[in-house]
């Protein structure tokens, strides 16, 4: 996707700045994973987004990360229009729907070498993604989601669930999937503190329906879930 992108950065994109192949070297690791950050604001907001905020903390700060500003803002617009965005018009797009785009960047970081957080204001909540590369081969992480710490990768059917912190609420949601005959790949709990509030994330083999996700909100107790695809 990066050596793709370079050459059209470089030699035929008009309405954005000339992506510089030293550029690319540094931020073309974490292009899908900017986009796969600006689909799940889409999917998580509460309606349309009025604001979105791109932090680059660590050592992306030290770099141009235009590109990768742009590059939430097609993932968001993408699920959100049923336009075709791209890499020229996911500008244009936002500012024709109103959105206030800014980015900002931050050096310091506790925990990874790099970092991107992407905050939407809508309907007057705010919802924040985290992600980071890490490794050796740069894999992908999930590593907060609305303040809750995860270690999670990145799947194409995900679910996430805000819910007290209380004895069996795992179990729960596994029975319902189960019974429903969805296997779960992988599951990740992030809490303020025992027995506050915890989120769940998950990955699973198949998306969930809206029912199946509703029922699992009742009979599980959560306060919210939301079911999101990449």
């Amino acid at each position: 996707m990066a050596a793709g992108l370079r050459g059209e950065m470089v030699s035929t994109a008009v309405n954005i700045a000339p992506v510089s192949p030293d550029v690319m070297d540094k931020v073309g690791p974490y292009l899908q994973l900017a986009e796969q950050q600006g689909a799940m604001v889409a999917q998580l907001a509460p309606g349309g987004v009025d604001a979105i905020e791109v932090v680059m903390v660590g050592g992306l700060a030290d770099t141009d990360t235009r590109i990768l500003r742009t590059a939430v803002l097609k993932g968001m617009l993408t699920i959100a229009t049923d336009e075709p965005v791209n890499y020229v018009n996911a500008d244009y797009f936002a500012r024709q729907r109103g959105i206030d785009v800014t980015e900002s960047k931050r050096t310091a970081t506790h925990d990874y070498v790099s970092m991107i957080i992407v905050k939407a204001t809508c309907a007057g909540t705010t919802v924040d993604v985290a992600a980071a590369l890490i490794g050796k081969k740069n894999e992908p992480r999930l590593v907060s989601l609305f303040g809750y710490d995860l270690d999670m990768m990145p799947e194409s059917h995900m679910a996430f669930f805000l819910h007290p912190d209380r004895p069996g609420t795992i179990g729960k949601v596994g029975s319902i999937l189960g019974d429903a005959g969805i296997n779960i790949g992988s599951m990740q709990v992030g809490r303020d503190e025992a027995g506050g509030t915890a989120m769940m994330g998950i990955t699973v083999d198949t998306a969930l329906s809206a029912p199946l996700l509703a029922r699992i909100k009742e009979e599980a107790g959560m306060q919210e879930a939301w079911s999101v695809e990449l």
